[in-house]
């Protein structure tokens, strides 16, 4: 079994790039639906890395420097989305990626600190610098998204902007909120956090690819 250890991660990978390629072909081409594209991928480069570590035991620190990287980006674009799907995103655009090039610079000082250091067939164990940080960057982020995007259904208009707005609430609490509150409820499982965030996230893939079927340009210019 272990000749296969890696397989499942490919599995979701190839499922999420299927997604991604799904949308790219029937949904337009907008800001918004742009952000969303950047976001799949990233998820589904990260599925990808984990296949490579854990079935070529490619435990390079430059590799996972880069998956790293790549997912310090991640909360940064779920806020955005959020803002820029309801025209708030002004100069908060340009702010809420700041955190984000100080985790790349500290961890371009300190690249050979990554390491994988145990797979499973679900799950992989990483170390690595600002594991922490990193951590509480993601929840607040995606946090803040998520409040911000609840707070629009006071908006009493807007009804299909509505429907588009709970999909973003369902994916982001389902994917994002839920794993982090077991995750702190369940102790044990810590170390498996950023795996066991990839795998909750592939809902996350679902409800995006979805959302970017069904956002038409012609519901952009409605603001609220």
């Amino acid at each position: 079994m272990e000749e296969f250890i890696g397989i499942f991660f490919l599995f979701v990978a190839s499922l999420e790039l299927l997604l991604l390629v799904n949308a790219l072909i029937f949904s337009q081409k907008n800001k918004i639906n742009i952000i969303i594209f950047i976001i799949i991928a990233i998820y589904a480069a990260n599925h990808l890395f984990e296949f490579l570590i854990c079935q070529f035991d490619f435990n390079d620190a430059i590799i996972l420097f880069l998956n790293f990287s790549l997912i310090s980006f991640l909360p940064s674009l779920s806020l955005l989305l959020a803002l820029k799907f309801w025209h708030h995103e002004t100069l908060l655009k340009y702010i809420i990626f700041l955190p984000v090039l100080f985790l790349i610079y500290y961890f371009t000082n300190s690249v050979y600190a990554f390491s994988a250091t145990e797979c499973s067939f679900l799950f992989v164990t990483y170390s690595y610098p600002l594991r922490s940080e990193l951590g509480i960057f993601y929840f607040l982020l995606n946090t803040a998204a998520l409040l911000f995007l609840l707070v629009k259904l006071k908006n009493p208009k807007l009804r299909y902007k509505k429907h588009l707005n709970w999909i973003l609430i369902i994916s982001i609490s389902v994917s994002i909120i839920l794993p982090f509150i077991i995750i702190l409820l369940i102790p044990s499982i810590n170390k498996y956090a950023e795996s066991i965030l990839n795998k909750f996230a592939f809902f996350y893939v679902i409800g995006l690819t979805y959302f970017s079927l069904k956002n038409k340009t012609e519901y952009l210019s409605e603001k609220g």
